[in-house]
């Protein structure tokens, strides 16, 4: 069985983009919304709903392609569904059939790249994007996907050109401005990183993941007060999101400030109740309410 890594979720993969919806994240996207659903992110009752949805669709294609073996677009529409399932090597054999009955089918190229990526096969998921590349070579989508695969593999220049490659063909794309500043974040070049949020949210000023991120940056570097104006100003746009009531304490409680650290922590408990990935936290916050408390009653 193959092994499934996890994609970062600090960077932004694009899966597909037309004129009229170019985002879709976090990641990630359209086609990554039903893999989140298999993975937990709905009721049960919903993802096992989806899930034979999805199976009887791919049951009805594969019926379909029985009598219209060449058909490529149908072995494409399959490997989305295999995808979203979760079958990853039925997802590729699906695409590969796709591109040898139509080596111009720049989606399919797109999407082979994506599972080979979500399975850490990053030098196949490099020759996928390529081929998209050499397909369309004037969509930013391709580039900006090839600088992911890139980044994680820690080929920062390779990176770097892809995402500004993204940029130069459409100034506009927030994505790529967003995986850009992430990857220069990465390696402590803060002030190209806040330049390059700062481009993201100056095209959708309700981004309130750049605004984290941007507020991230400022923390990192010691700009403190820009760092806490930043992370309100993410709240104000999404004020479900746990790690920023908890940075917001932390920042409270380095400038001295002992009621908003409480309110802060207070809201990051009650943010971050029943959520597994934040359990370390949740006891290191409470351990530091009780210290707080007691030096309060001394």
């Amino acid at each position: 069985m193959t092994t499934v890594y996890p994609l970062r979720a600090a960077n932004r993969l694009v899966i597909m983009r037309t004129p009229t919806f170019s985002r879709l994240h976090c990641s990630i996207h359209i086609l990554l919304s039903a893999w989140l659903t298999l993975s937990g992110c709905q009721p049960p009752d919903e993802t096992s709903q989806r899930q034979e949805q999805l199976k009887r669709e791919a049951f009805k294609l594969r019926m379909g392609m029985g009598l219209t073996p060449e058909d490529a677009e149908g072995h494409f529409q399959l490997g989305k569904i295999y995808y979203d399932l979760g079958e990853h090597d039925k997802a590729i054999e699906a695409f590969q059939t796709a591109v040898s009955l139509e080596d111009e089918n720049v989606q399919s190229h797109n999407h082979l790249g994506l599972v080979y990526l979500r399975l850490r096969l990053n030098d196949e998921a490099v020759n996928a994007f390529r081929e998209a590349i050499r397909v369309e070579p004037d969509n930013p989508v391709y580039y900006n996907n090839l600088g992911y695969v890139y980044d994680s593999e820690d080929e920062f220049e390779e990176a770097v050109k892809a995402y500004r490659m993204a940029i130069q063909i459409d100034p506009k794309f927030q994505d790529a401005y967003y995986n850009l500043a992430s990857t220069y974040h990465a390696r402590g070049e803060f002030e190209v990183a806040i330049e390059n949020y700062e481009r993201v949210i100056g095209l959708d000023e309700s981004d309130a993941d750049a605004h984290v991120s941007l507020g991230e940056a400022f923390q990192d570097s010691g700009q403190l007060n820009q760092a806490i104006r930043t992370y309100e100003k993410a709240l104000s746009l999404d004020s479900t999101d746990p790690e920023v009531y908890f940075r917001l304490s932390q920042l409270y409680h380095e400038k001295g400030n002992a009621s908003k650290t409480q309110s802060n922590l207070n809201l990051f408990l009650d943010k971050a109740a029943g959520l597994p990935q934040f359990e370390d936290k949740i006891e290191n916050v409470k351990r530091l309410k009780r210290e707080l408390a007691a030096k309060q009653q001394q």
